[in-house]
């Protein structure tokens, strides 16, 4: 019986995003708001920590803009180092918002952050106690637009191990934005157990089994069109086992669309803005006293 390899499955941080649909709100909320991605990322970290895997996968889009930002920068570095401690690595591929072309992190990275090259594929072995368990292959975006078919570069040599592949693509095979491939090319591709995908933001197991092709969404929605708890993937892989992966929830706001009728005011009928706006501070209140019902 072969040992399984544990690890957390996550995509489109965008680190330094500032989250959209608050116009006029507090200054207090504003800086929350600005704060939302990188306490979602210290929350993945959280996660992996808490439930002890073996490394984290970072499938595209770590960062929000081409143009890294030094407190982004500062921030993936600062929780790399916290798995670092834990001896948990962590394997990425940047996307389309993150292109890597010849650029490189802004701060030096600690030994365990492997981030993959635009220049060609590569993978890299995990080892426990020295025993080769995984492996994970990737490949980064060039530019915004990546015509490649990435996946197909993305070959394992056998199935001795786990094999994973790390991918960032929106799997449509017209779209030649976004790395074009369908599910049928992913399945073609042989001796693959497990396609970590990024780039689509709602989370999705397109297919269970072996291969798992999956989205963990971003753990984070950006505006009110991103609606639901946002996470990442606890994946649990051996080679004489079928995949175990449950969702881990991790966004810090939650957007969500509640339906009120102006007829539930309380204290008679509605008669101008004032009364409606007193309508959603109640709705608001409510909520906040229990969000679970909601």
């Amino acid at each position: 019986m072969s040992r399984k390899v544990k690890f957390l499955h996550t995509a489109d941080v965008h680190l330094g995003t500032p989250l959209q649909g608050f116009s006029g709100a507090t200054r207090q909320i504003e800086t929350s708001l600005l704060e939302a991605s990188f306490v979602a990322w210290e929350r993945i970290c959280d996660a992996a920590l808490a439930y002890g895997v073996d490394f984290v996968l970072m499938a595209g889009d770590l960062y929000h803009r081409e143009a890294r930002s030094v407190k982004a920068a500062r921030c993936l570095r600062e929780q790399v180092q916290r798995l670092e401690k834990a001896g948990i690595m962590v394997y990425a591929v940047y996307g389309n918002h993150d292109p890597l072309g010849e650029r490189e992190e802004l701060l030096d990275m600690p030994e365990n952050f492997h981030a993959f090259s635009a220049e060609g594929p590569d993978f890299h072995t995990f080892r426990h106690d020295g025993v080769p368990l995984a492996r994970v292959f990737g490949i980064s975006y060039r530019s915004r637009r990546e015509s490649r078919r990435l996946h197909a570069m993305l070959q394992p040599p056998d199935g001795a191990v786990v094999n994973i592949g790390l991918l960032h693509t929106a799997l449509d095979p017209e779209n030649r934005n976004y790395s074009p491939c369908s599910i049928q090319d992913l399945l073609d591709q042989e001796y693959m157990h497990y396609w970590a995908l990024g780039h689509v933001h709602q989370p999705r197991v397109v297919k269970g089994g072996v291969p798992v092709i999956a989205y963990p969404g971003t753990p984070q929605g950006r505006h009110p069109g991103e609606l639901g708890v946002g996470g990442c993937l606890l994946v649990e892989l051996a080679l004489d086992k079928d995949p175990d992966i449950k969702f881990v929830p991790i966004s810090p706001y939650v957007w969500q669309e509640i339906d009120l009728s102006i007829a539930e005011r309380m204290n008679g009928e509605i008669l101008n803005v004032s009364d409606v706006e007193q309508l959603l501070q109640a709705k608001a209140e409510e909520m906040l006293e229990d969000p679970r019902a909601y």
